[in-house]
């Protein structure tokens, strides 16, 4: 089990969730911006595009990122 969950966050795979006005990002790469109202960052081959307002960062380490404030639209595009 232990090795399993060591794989998890080893991986370069993402999870992103969003709920109730919240944004967890797992696995990031790169964060490109942090505005008020969007939000851009890149995971693996992709860039994540969070547009809406009142955006505050409220968590931010080396794999994880977790955003809250009101979400309009999330946007994922290939990179």
């Amino acid at each position: 089990m232990l090795n399993t969950l060591t794989n998890y966050f080893k991986s370069d795979t993402y999870s992103l969730i969003v709920s109730n006005n919240k944004l967890y990002i797992n696995n990031y790469i790169k964060i490109i911006s942090v505005k008020s109202d969007e939000v851009i960052i890149d995971v693996k081959d992709k860039r994540i595009f969070i547009l809406g307002r009142d955006f505050i960062l409220k968590k931010m380490d080396k794999l994880e990122l977790f955003i809250v404030g009101i979400i309009h639209k999330v946007e994922i595009n290939e990179r």
